[in-house]
């Protein structure tokens, strides 16, 4: 038997055509208007300010954002009398980049920018892009305004804010373009390759990197409780903890190959790959994740797949023994035995404790008929790992080709006090003990013969 070591989209191309045609959709709408653009990750009822939000219940219909404003700077100006501000404006932009509740709202002058927090959260969630004309604007609330001494935040994300009288903004239907949940991921990835716009660049301040910190600090507690669930064999509140860290750090390439890990335990391993591609999309030089994949390519039989895979985790990291020793598996698979030696011995160097490594190097001499070299991995792998009852198995079958009996009923007899199920194994290679005689020319003893036939 060869044991398979594993650590723990459908398609980025199709994916990356779907983030284009939102992007020239986008284009296509703006090239010939002056528009403003706002990203929101869900379909929320209205385009509506902190304060209106704040005030609505006790307010009811009736809303004075303008005076409720003026009492809100009022009290800003007695509780930080050195406020360094030019204007009431300035005072807002600052309180609004620092949570407090405004009557300002938030647009963006760069359609990029809008995508990307169209993105930025709910990823089980259809996000939209509202894009709405400044003339439009003008006609209806207060002119959208840019702060005269803008905050590094405000730059990075090119901020362009309207008070709205009412509270909130009205928009035409025709001017949303919706960002489906499916590839969120996908134009976030795309954003921070092509356009160096990611958390790190939008939440460029202070303020920001708070926010960031405890948001990846919440991500992380999630992270951490989704692994114990894996480790207590709970898939579904591991999948669940690694998907509430997704949602709070969109690029947590941690969380999909945790993830991926548990969707290939519990055979999903569509999901699985799907995840360990999203990881390497975002991290491509992370090795383990290459040999993850590979497994699961191997597991259903995609082998030159695996191979590439595993290679690429060689590649990038040469020490990671498992990466040769699955790479091994793999071409064992594809029957080129002397390649999956080749593997198997390079594993062996840089673990020389690797009974895995031994066994399955044992298992691919045995296929090329060196039974004397195969029994030596065999026994080097059992005085490494004395209760592995595959390994018994192997060396019991390999015994047999070399007429001793005698040794191969004792480690078969083990392998099966251990749990193997012998004569499953042995019918792997052989039709019946009468098929594996006539092949050989032997006569097996009828005690051993006994032991591997069913009733």
């Amino acid at each position: 038997m060869v044991t398979f070591m594993k650590m723990m989209n459908p398609s980025h191309q199709n994916a990356l055509g779907k983030v284009r045609k939102i992007i020239r959709k986008i284009e296509d709408k703006s090239a010939s208007v002056d528009y403003i653009f706002r990203g929101e990750p869900a379909y929320y009822p209205r385009v509506s300010s902190t304060l209106y939000n704040q005030h609505l219940r006790s307010v009811g219909s009736y809303f004075d954002a303008e005076a409720i404003q003026d009492k809100l700077l009022e009290t800003v100006r007695e509780h930080l009398p050195g406020i360094a501000a030019d204007s009431d404006f300035e005072i807002l932009t600052e309180l609004h980049f620092h949570g407090g509740a405004t009557n300002l709202i938030e647009f963006t002058s760069d359609s990029r920018v809008a995508l990307f927090f169209a993105c930025d959260g709910s990823h089980d969630e259809d996000g939209r892009i509202i894009l709405r004309r400044r003339d439009d604007l003008e006609e209806l609330i207060d002119i959208p305004r840019e702060p005269s001494k803008p905050l590094n935040r405000v730059m990075a994300q090119k901020s362009v804010f309207v008070q709205p009288r009412q509270g909130f903004v009205e928009f035409d239907p025709e001017d949303v373009v919706t960002m489906p949940a499916s590839i969120k991921i996908p134009m976030l990835d795309y954003l921070r390759k092509f356009h160096n716009i990611s958390a790190k660049t939008i939440y460029n301040d202070l303020h920001g990197f708070i926010r960031i910190q405890g948001i990846y600090h919440t991500a992380f507690e999630e992270l951490c409780s989704g692994l114990r669930c894996q480790n207590n064999a709970n898939y579904e509140k591991s999948i669940a903890h690694y998907t509430e860290a997704l949602k709070l750090k969109p690029d947590y390439v941690e969380a999909y190959n945790n993830r991926g890990n548990v969707y290939a335990s519990i055979g999903e391993e569509d999901k699985a790959i799907s995840d360990f591609s999203t990881a390497i999309n975002l991290k491509p030089d992370a090795a383990e994740v290459y040999n993850n994949r590979g497994t699961i390519y191997v597991g259903i039989g995609r082998y030159d797949q695996a191979v590439s895979d595993f290679a690429r985790a060689v590649e990038l990291k040469p020490n990671l023994a498992l990466a040769s020793y699955n790479r091994g598996v793999a071409y064992l698979k594809k029957g080129d035995f002397d390649t999956a030696i080749a593997d198997y011995t390079t594993a062996i160097e840089l673990n020389p404790n690797y009974a895995d490594a031994y066994n399955n190097r044992g298992v691919t001499y045995h296929r090329k008929g060196d039974f004397d070299t195969a029994i030596k991995d065999f026994n080097t792998a059992i005085e490494l790992n004395p209760d592995d009852a595959e390994t018994y198995c192997n060396r019991g079958e390999a015994w047999m080709h070399l007429h001793e009996w005698d040794k191969a009923k004792a480690d078969l007899t083990v392998a099966r006090d251990k749990g193997v199920d012998i004569i499953a194994s042995f019918h792997n290679d052989y039709e019946s003990v009468a098929d594996f005689e006539q092949q050989n020319g032997v006569q097996v003893p009828p005690a051993l013969a006994e032991m591997l036939t069913r009733e």
